[in-house]
């Protein structure tokens, strides 16, 4: 079980706080705990802890990571997020955004990046090139959204369907717990309400 962007309802999203703030929270019986983080690439091929394709009308690729850190201090490099979660016990859904577009540079980077942790991780993506590719070098990867690995929460559900994204959020119904709880992921808007719901 996931914290979405680590923990948006105490901090900025996607930041070292959100992150850090599963340390306060310990495994249960039925399932490990973590964050989900979003990864993007800077044009100094940094990889960078943030969501969007645009940061001030500018394409976050097309800024170094430098730049990208003068504009927001609190966005964090993936180097940084890893190093406070090596050899930690927690999980990391590491979602690598679609926006660049050298796929096999933007995932050889990532694996270089991660093979300097020891950290319990997934990779996830929309992007199915990304997710190919990782699957291809013996990396654990998922496919997000219809017909993938992990859908949202609704009605995409499968017999194949390994998780679910985004509960809690704006659209959830406390209907869909019976149709999520036998899955193996599931990322929360709201961790404490999902543990709570779901154990």
């Amino acid at each position: 079980m996931l914290a979405h962007r680590g923990f948006v309802k105490l901090f900025k999203e996607n930041t070292i706080n959100s992150f850090a703030h599963i340390f306060n929270y310990k495994n249960t019986k039925h399932y490990n705990l973590g964050i989900e983080l979003d990864v993007n690439m800077s044009r100094d091929n940094k990889l960078m802890v943030y969501h969007d394709e645009y940061m001030k009308d500018m394409k976050v690729i097309d800024l170094t990571s430098d730049i990208i850190k003068s504009v927001d201090k609190d966005i964090p490099t993936l180097d940084e997020v890893l190093s406070i979660f090596d050899n930690s016990e927690y999980y990391i859904d590491i979602e690598l955004k679609e926006y660049p577009v050298n796929k096999s540079v933007y995932c050889d980077i990532l694996l270089d990046t991660i093979s300097k942790y020891n950290i319990n991780y997934f990779v996830s993506s929309f992007d199915n090139t990304i997710v190919t590719y990782l699957r291809c070098k013996g990396n654990k990867a998922f496919l997000l959204g219809d017909n993938g690995d992990i859908v949202h929460y609704t009605d995409q559900i499968t017999k194949d369907t390994k998780g679910v994204y985004t509960l809690h959020d704006n659209e959830f119904k406390d209907s869909y717990i019976t149709k999520i709880k036998h899955l193996d992921i599931i990322i929360s808007d709201d961790l404490d309400k999902s543990i709570n719901m779901l154990v």
